[in-house]
């Protein structure tokens, strides 16, 4: 079995002292602190020690490396090829960025089908036209792109439009700002096509300045415009106006797998080379919810059907919990999402199975009684409408990708 670097045993094993760890991430984005959210929540209790550093240039970095002598290495932000050939010898994993077969060890997520759950989610709201917005030089916009696009095909919905971020930057020569300068063109498109329309932008950050746009320019979000983003940054999400809906992208989840893998490979084991994480589902926000203002029953609503075992509560549950009476909730829900009570638990519901799935811990028929589904058969038909796919062939295909062996 060839290796593009050794995993023999973690010499700090013989030598007395904690592993150490570098940890190779460039300071900023939100999403980098989650996954390094859960790196150190696995290596807590390992007694990791790290360094962090924001590239692998310089001879200072070299020297540094040469003399702590680190027992292996996580790298968030991607690196050259140049850089790489700095850790040979020292075990080390790769996570996010886009697919490079030549990575040792890589964690990242279903772009594709990040798109897909967003178009779905859009889909159940009931919107008549659509635009994406993605970057036509980064391969990961163009997945989320296109599995959102897929999902609208799919559907039957016209008329649908892709406009490229890249024509945002071209209008500005400020380039502390790449994406504050208006664009008309997009504002016109969105004023024109048939009400409501979904705008769904591959990142957060976009979607942003998407909305300060549309505020500026008179376009009602989300009475005619229904914006989605892509990551969930609470930095951004909760502080634009209106709040910004996301597709929740498992961060920390993927930071928590890449430190139980390093932990393998520093301790001379082989894990799985390459996996690919699903969508979290959708947090939804007042972007998305169609009323004047956020409703404040139908958000708490959504934030307790998401805590563990919130989808398997009965509808008297729901209102006890909420003070309020079956038909005021409905109602409430109808007005403000377009969909019903039912809906919604059918969303947490799936969610929740997803996980239990991946857990292979519970049997077929035990994740339908966990979720609260009748019967199996309920379970099968929401995965065939949903994903496209039997809960059995999402767990199988969940667990051949975290068994890959290295070839």
């Amino acid at each position: 079995m060839r290796h593009d670097h050794p995993t023999a045993p973690n010499r700090s094993a013989w030598m007395g002292r904690p592993p150490r760890v570098l940890i190779i991430v460039q300071d900023g984005g939100d999403y980098q602190t989650r996954i390094l959210a859960g790196i150190f929540e696995c290596a807590r209790p390992l007694g990791w020690h790290f360094r962090k550093l924001r590239s692998l240039l310089g001879g200072a970095v070299l020297r540094m490396i040469e003399d702590w002598k680190p027992d292996g290495a996580i790298v968030v932000n991607p690196i050259s090829r140049e850089q790489r050939q700095l850790l040979k010898g020292i075990p080390w994993i790769q996570v996010g960025g886009q697919g490079d077969s030549q990575l040792p060890y890589h964690i990242t997520y279903e772009n594709v089908q990040l798109g897909r759950v967003g178009g779905e989610f859009l889909l159940h709201k009931g919107i008549r036209s659509a635009v994406a917005l993605g970057n036509s030089r980064n391969t990961v916009a163009q997945d989320r792109v296109e599995g959102f696009l897929e999902v609208l095909r799919d559907a039957g919905v016209s008329p649908y439009h892709e406009v490229d971020e890249l024509q945002f930057r071209e209008r500005t020569h400020d380039a502390e700002m790449p994406w504050i300068s208006p664009y008309p063109p997009l504002m016109n498109l969105l004023r024109e096509l048939p009400k409501p329309v979904g705008l769904f932008g591959w990142q957060d950050k976009l979607c942003e300045w998407i909305l300060e746009h549309c505020l500026q320019n008179g376009i009602a979000v989300p009475d005619d415009v229904l914006v989605l983003g892509v990551n969930n940054s609470p930095m951004i999400c909760e502080m634009t106006y209106p709040p910004l809906s996301s597709v929740k992208v498992p961060f920390h989840l993927a930071g928590l797998l890449a430190a139980q893998r390093l932990n393998l490979l520093m301790q001379g084991q082989s894990p799985p080379r390459r996996q690919k994480l699903d969508a979290m589902g959708i947090e939804e926000r007042a972007s998305t919810l169609r009323s004047a203002e956020p409703d404040e029953l139908v958000t708490r609503l959504l934030h307790l059907l998401e805590k563990p075992g919130g989808c398997t509560w009965s509808m008297a549950q729901l209102c006890e919990e909420l003070g309020c009476g079956r038909r005021i909730l409905e109602r409430r829900v109808r007005q403000g999402l377009n969909r019903s009570v039912l809906d919604l638990k059918q969303d947490a519901r799936l969610n929740m199975a997803q996980q239990l799935l991946m857990q292979d811990v519970y049997s077929i028929e035990g994740v339908a009684q966990e979720c609260g589904f009748q019967s199996v058969r309920s379970l099968q038909k929401l995965f065939l409408e949903r994903m496209g796919c039997s809960p059995s062939q999402y767990r199988r295909r969940w667990m051949n990708s975290v068994g890959e062996n290295p070839a």
